[in-house]
């Protein structure tokens, strides 16, 4: 599977119609059980989801605002956990590794804004309810379902952005210069 976000969702999809099944076949009141169970599987994410991140995978986590990274900083793996958030990531300045460099984003509703340099490539792995992703004016508006978008010179480049987003509403923007 190309983006473990789409398979998850998924997962939850049809587990939610599973259950709305069950509740109708045995007349059982989903909100008595729903809402418990809801903050007891988001509890265990919050538990479990660390020991599922590769080593060396930093993470931020916020619940409303900005995540800026602009003039030289040092880029780097990195998943960020939020439930709103507009994030602006200027790497025209930064320190790009060579190899592949995964961002990951996984909230509610994104705002991410991309500027990389034109020797860096870059691949978005959208997966959202409705996402817009424009990746150097080569936009792609989507109602549920993934959306992948590379730069002409990704497969080339020596220095690539992987940039992979799970979130209900996703605006995503990546330029060059």
């Amino acid at each position: 599977m190309r983006n473990q976000g789409q398979f998850t969702l998924g997962l939850v999809i049809v587990g939610l119609g599973v259950v709305l099944l069950l509740a109708n076949l045995f007349h059982i009141d989903l909100g008595v059980i729903c809402w418990p169970l809801a903050f007891i599987a988001l509890g265990l994410f919050f538990i479990l989801r660390p020991r599922m991140i590769e080593p060396g995978t930093a993470v931020t986590q916020k619940f409303l605002g900005e995540v800026e990274r602009s003039g030289q900083w040092a880029v780097a793996d990195e998943e960020f956990w939020y439930f709103i958030a507009d994030a602006d990531f200027d790497m025209t300045q930064a320190d790009i590794p060579f190899g592949e460099t995964r961002i990951r984003a996984l909230g509610f509703i994104s705002d991410i804004d991309l500027r990389v340099p034109k020797d860096v490539g870059v691949l978005v792995a959208a997966t959202a309810f409705v996402s817009a992703v424009d990746v150097l004016g080569d936009k792609e508006d989507s109602f549920l379902g993934p959306v992948y978008r590379e730069t002409p010179n990704y497969k080339q480049a020596e220095r690539k952005i992987r940039l992979e987003t799970t979130s209900f509403v996703n605006d995503i923007k990546v330029r060059q210069g």
